[in-house]
């Protein structure tokens, strides 16, 4: 099945690198929402079998704590939290 790694760093500037193991050629989306629980965005990818990076820009989002859920079309759902600087 696929898995959902994690975060190459929790503390990002730019970009957030998410790390996701498939099984299958699947399309995979990230859900950016602050720490209210407000959406800021959504980014829709396509993730191949094996090890895939997932790179989500966030290099115009204010300073602060937000969350990245990360959603597979097989089902898989994890939600983190990160920092940006």
């Amino acid at each position: 099945p696929t898995h959902i790694t994690g975060l190459q760093s929790t503390v990002v500037n730019q970009y957030l690198t998410a790390l996701l193991w498939s099984s299958t050629n699947q399309v995979v989306k990230a859900t950016i929402y602050d720490r209210a629980g407000k959406l800021i965005s959504q980014q829709q990818s396509h993730l191949l079998p094996g090890n895939n990076n997932l790179r989500i820009p966030v290099a115009l989002l204010a300073t602060g704590l937000y969350y990245v859920e990360i959603m597979t079309a097989d089902g898989v759902r994890k939600t983190l939290r990160w920092l940006k600087e």
